[in-house]
């Protein structure tokens, strides 16, 4: 919750809003994304406890839930990063990009897996998924502001 609080005070701290460029807007959408994500995800298991559900089931429909996130945020990411201006290709890092594809797609099956695995380790890979999306937000806060497109002369 922190981390996503943290970050609407840096997107209120950049600017107005007509001064962001592309590659400002996808960085605050994969930022403030994966930032409310991490913090839904870890909400999911506190709402189900509310109903009558066992916990082998709440673990699982938890790791569901959190697949369908992560393919969800791979879409988006794909999807936004080609809509973006071939200059502001160049500042984000392809490599950077398709990494992030590749670890949240995968870890998306591997949610799947689990959850519907006979071996009671879907707590773990929830939790591992936690760590997974929130890794990413702080790599996409640190990106946010450390890296800037250079200036045009």
């Amino acid at each position: 919750m922190g981390l996503a609080g943290f970050s609407s005070v840096l997107v209120a701290l950049r600017g107005p809003t007509n001064q962001w460029i592309a590659i400002d807007l996808f960085r605050i959408k994969g930022m403030l994304g994966a930032s409310f994500a991490v913090t839904f995800i870890s909400l999911f298991p506190i709402l189900l406890a509310f109903f009558a559900i066992d916990e082998e089931t709440k673990w699982q429909m938890s790791l569901i839930m959190t697949a369908i996130v992560l393919l969800s945020a791979s879409l988006f990411v794909y999807f936004s990063y080609k809509k973006l201006p071939l200059i502001d290709k160049n500042v984000v890092s392809p490599k950077a990009v398709w990494t992030i594809l590749l670890i949240m797609f995968t870890f998306a099956v591997i949610a799947l897996i689990a959850a519907f695995s006979y071996i009671n380790i879907a707590s773990g890979v929830f939790f591992l998924g936690l760590l997974l999306v929130l890794g990413i937000a702080v790599f996409l806060v640190v990106r946010f502001i450390f890296v800037r497109p250079k200036p045009k002369d």
